[in-house]
């Protein structure tokens, strides 16, 4: 998993306040490659985090800075 700097970001459609704890790499047969957030909401503190694809946080989010934390991620897999 990779670390960020928790990213703050809010809910488009509620506006409810979440934090990025990182990135993990989907390797399921189906959907091997895919980028996916692990975040949480600001008021359980860990007491639950959510995962979601990195485009369908983005849809779903306003999120600065996404972009480049995902390319430090990407940065850092192994070459296949």
């Amino acid at each position: 998993m990779f670390i960020t700097n928790l990213i703050n970001v809010t809910h488009k459609k509620t506006n409810n306040k979440y934090r990025i704890i990182g990135f993990v790499k989907n390797c399921t047969n189906a959907n091997d490659g895919q980028i996916m957030v692990i975040y949480e909401h600001l008021t359980t503190h860990g007491n639950v985090h959510y995962t979601r694809e990195l485009n369908e946080f983005k849809e779903k989010f306003d999120c600065p800075n996404l972009d480049e934390q995902v390319s430090k991620f990407i940065e850092g897999l192994p070459v296949k």
